[in-house]
């Protein structure tokens, strides 16, 4: 193995570490989130409206909802990276592959 495969096989270490990390957090998350959609069904809310909820909590879900379509965004192009790593044997960086 030289020096390049090396950092190729570093590079893909660290963004399968990456990638499983945001996959646990984007669960925790989502599981937060469908805490507070029960909750806010228990106060008879209709499609998450949140009309009626109060703003501390409408600003909380709102707010688990950015970070978890961050996460999700994340975790696709790490996957996307992943798999262009594995199909062509390249390190991919800011969305084009590196030779």
């Amino acid at each position: 193995m030289d020096l390049s495969e090396d950092q190729d096989s570093s590079l893909l270490d660290v963004q399968q570490q990456r990638l499983s990390f945001l996959v646990k957090k984007s669960r925790k998350l989502e599981a937060r989130l469908a805490e507070l959609r029960s909750e806010d069904r228990q106060m008879e809310l209709k499609d998450l409206s949140l009309s009626d909820c109060s703003e501390g909590n409408h600003k909380e879900v709102k707010g688990l909802i950015d970070i978890v379509n961050q996460l999700k965004a994340e975790y696709y192009c790490l996957s996307y990276q992943t798999n262009v790593y594995n199909a062509c044997g390249k390190h991919v960086g800011n969305g084009r592959i590196v030779r």
